[in-house]
């Protein structure tokens, strides 16, 4: 039971210090978020859904798109705030985050392969030519 006491006072601190970090899974970190308030709970100390909601929401990472999220949940009735309220917000989200991750690292990558602009990774061959005179251009053979 001691145990139990000291532990409650460690959910606590994570419950309002476990940001959420923009590659994880949301749904993991909700579920994680709603764990340790049931372990709370459990230990019989009481802790109402809105704080556990607000943590939810405070600690998302400090972005515009982010901070619009926030604001458009803290915008709701505190009675509608709650945590089935906001985790499907919360995930579809997350969601749009990762596909603009996957996009931005397709596009990268796509980049990386054809080059940029078309300009030669490997440095000036011989036969290249200015592509405005058409005149080789130095580092050719003959200028």
């Amino acid at each position: 039971m001691n145990n139990q006491r000291i532990n409650v006072h460690y959910h606590f601190k994570d419950i309002y210090t476990q940001k959420y970090v923009d590659n994880i899974n949301m749904a993991d970190h909700v579920a994680s978020m709603l764990n340790l308030w049931h372990k709370i709970l459990a230990a019989g100390k009481d802790l109402s859904n809105i704080h556990v909601v607000q943590a939810l929401v405070l600690l998302l990472p400090q972005m515009s798109t982010w901070d619009l999220i926030k604001i458009q949940l803290f915008n709701l009735d505190m009675m509608k705030l709650t945590s089935e309220t906001i985790t499907t917000t919360l995930q579809a989200e997350a969601n749009h985050h990762q596909c603009d991750r996957t996009s931005k690292t397709a596009m990268l990558a796509a980049k990386k392969t054809f080059g940029s602009k078309g300009k030669s990774k490997l440095g000036p061959r011989p036969n290249n030519k200015c592509r405005h005179c058409h005149e080789k251009t130095i580092g050719s053979a003959s200028v």
